[in-house]
């Protein structure tokens, strides 16, 4: 149809006229073998106007066929297009073709709704030369919209963050993309027409690969979680998401893998699992109940104890609240009130420390409870959480102690009153200590340097003001100066005060702060000469009972008091005075 000659060492294509069979015969060939081709065809005469129009010419420009014929080509054509179309038809007229070139229709510029045209332009020759210009119009438009389609994926595929990977049924791997080497440390040209099996462990390839292709042939698609062996050995965790490659005819012939990186989460999740595990064993094994609630009160956690304490299992106590299983009716409203005060202010006074309440069994039984509340803060929301600890038990003990202690101490009294024929005086209390006479100058301190000199002295002066006889005197000063090293002793140093009577009685009184007498220990400290818990040679409580009329004793672990009281006539023995 086409031939190619030469001229001047130029190849060109042109149409050459049967000229037994005329112009018109030789078009309407052409044309016809062109429709056959799906091609759309044109002839423009020398001065370049529509001389024949086929139908799929006028279909691809959307134009009626009867619109071209006489017109000149120019009034078809864009006038954005035209000067380079008017170059290439005038090249054509001089008998250059020019072929498949790639434009938009002829008649207007591209847009969406315009076809995409391959145009040839071949010169028809004759005996007297070039009579005209053939062109030959195929559209492209579906070709350039599967290369645009192509390129988007393609640009896609490079530049997407996600681990991309093309592999045939084999498993073969045929292309990667930029985040798939930058995720695996494998190369393209290591990695390409590799088996996909390198990137897994070997225990678990075949099964997880056959599971791949069951989910590909029944589903078109695979996903979940695949650990990745990285090139330097190391284990990878992707979420990976595959879908199957199928051909024109719908036949599976490879997949695409789509993997993102979640090492990262997978390990968080796995320290989440591991610091739960942790925190059950935790609130499994605690002695003390621990119990959760939320601004609510209502209980987001209960545990062993907790359950064993108030008797709710775990499942009756979630989600109910708090104050109707464990807080005595009389106390709801001052603990709703509680938990409002410290959402809004952000302050609450029991909180951060131990403190003692009562509780409330299922039974409906009434306990002691020791508590300890915390406050957690989380974003949007408050939590509490409370370590609470059955201490009836305890409570019961230290009554039983105490009154155990209160009887020895009852006892003990009684025993060294009558021992020491009614001069100590075994005291539970400071308000049963002797009342305190008008004193005498002020209160002398003791320490290890000074005060024991000036407290003899000043009790020698009370006793001679008082009339004591010389010997009295000494009694009384031997006494107090006993007591005031005691005081210094065992207590660290201490106070004295002297008073005297209007009835002629003179009261020391000293007093410290050191850790006291054991009970245990009164009887010998105050029957056995120089008996000390500690390594002195004083006389002691013993001596002091052998010179004073009356000794007032209290003391206990926050400290010692004695009040010594000499009279001017020593007193009968109270047995005499029955």
């Amino acid at each position: 149809m086409f031939e190619t000659v030469g001229h001047n060492d130029v190849v060109m294509k042109i149409f050459p006229i049967d000229e037994r069979i005329g112009l018109e015969a030789s078009l309407d060939y052409l044309e016809t073998i062109l429709t056959h081709d799906s091609a759309g065809f044109v002839f423009l005469d020398t001065d370049l106007r529509y001389v024949r129009v086929n139908r799929r010419l006028s279909e691809i420009n959307g134009l009626a066929m009867e619109t071209y014929v006489g017109r000149h080509v120019s009034t078809a054509v864009h006038p954005d297009q035209w000067p380079e179309r008017k170059t290439i038809l005038e090249r054509a007229l001089a008998g250059e073709a020019t072929l498949d070139e790639r434009r938009s229709p002829i008649t207007a510029p591209i847009t969406d709704a315009q076809r995409h045209v391959l145009v040839s332009y071949y010169p028809v020759t004759s005996s007297q030369g070039v009579i005209g210009v053939a062109v030959v119009v195929r559209d492209i438009t579906e070709q350039v919209a599967a290369e645009t389609k192509t390129g988007h994926l393609a640009l896609a595929f490079e530049n997407t963050s996600d681990c991309l990977l093309i592999t045939n049924l084999d498993g073969v791997i045929l292309q990667v993309n930029d985040a798939f080497v930058a995720l695996t440390g494998y190369p393209r040209e290591e990695i390409i027409g590799n088996s996909a099996n390198v990137l897994h462990q070997p225990v678990s390839s075949g099964p997880l690969i056959a599971d791949i292709l069951d989910g590909l042939q029944h589903n078109g698609r695979w996903w979940g979680d695949i650990p990745l062996v990285h090139k330097n050995g190391s284990t990878l965790y992707t979420e990976t998401s595959i879908t199957a490659l199928l051909d024109q005819d719908g036949a599976l012939i490879g997949a695409i893998n789509a993997c993102r990186d979640v090492t990262s989460r997978i390990h968080s999740a796995q320290v989440l699992r591991e610091t739960q595990m942790r925190k059950d064993a935790i609130l499994d094994a605690a002695l003390d109940a621990v119990i959760t609630i939320d601004e609510e009160e209502r209980v987001l956690e209960w545990n062993p104890a907790a359950e064993k304490t108030f008797g709710y299992s775990r499942s009756e106590a979630l989600g109910e609240l708090l104050s109707s299983l464990i807080i005595p009716e009389y106390l709801r409203d001052a603990h709703a009130r509680g938990i409002a005060h410290y959402l809004k202010t952000g302050e609450g006074p029991a909180l951060f420390k131990r403190i003692e309440v009562p509780a409330l069994r299922r039974d409906g039984s009434e306990f002691a409870a020791e508590l300890t509340a915390l406050p957690i803060d989380l974003p949007g929301r408050s939590l509490f959480t409370a370590f609470v600890r059955d201490i009836s038990e305890r409570k019961q003990a230290e009554a039983a102690l105490e009154a155990a202690v209160e009887r020895q101490h009852t006892l003990l009294r009684d025993v060294l009153v009558s021992v020491t024929e009614g001069k100590l005086c075994l005291l539970g209390g400071e308000e049963q200590l002797p009342v305190m006479i008008e004193t005498v100058g002020d209160p002398i301190a003791l320490t290890v340097t000074e005060g024991l000199r000036e407290l003899r002295a000043a009790t020698m002066d009370a006793a001679r003001q008082a009339g004591f006889v010389s010997e009295r005197q000494y009694d009384l000063m031997t006494a107090a100066s006993e007591a005031g090293m005691n005081a210094i002793v065992h207590g660290g140093g201490g106070t004295a005060q002297i008073g005297l009577g209007a009835d002629g009685a003179v009261q020391v009184r000293v007093t410290d702060q050191g850790t006291g007498i054991a009970l245990e220990n009164l009887p010998q400290a105050t029957l056995a000469r120089g008996f000390s818990t500690k390594a002195t040679l004083g006389h002691g409580l013993k001596m002091m009972l052998e010179t004073i009329d009356r000794l007032s004793l209290l003391t206990g672990p926050g400290g010692t008091v004695i009040a010594l009281e000499q009279y001017a006539e020593r007193p009968l023995p109270s047995w005499l005075t029955l």
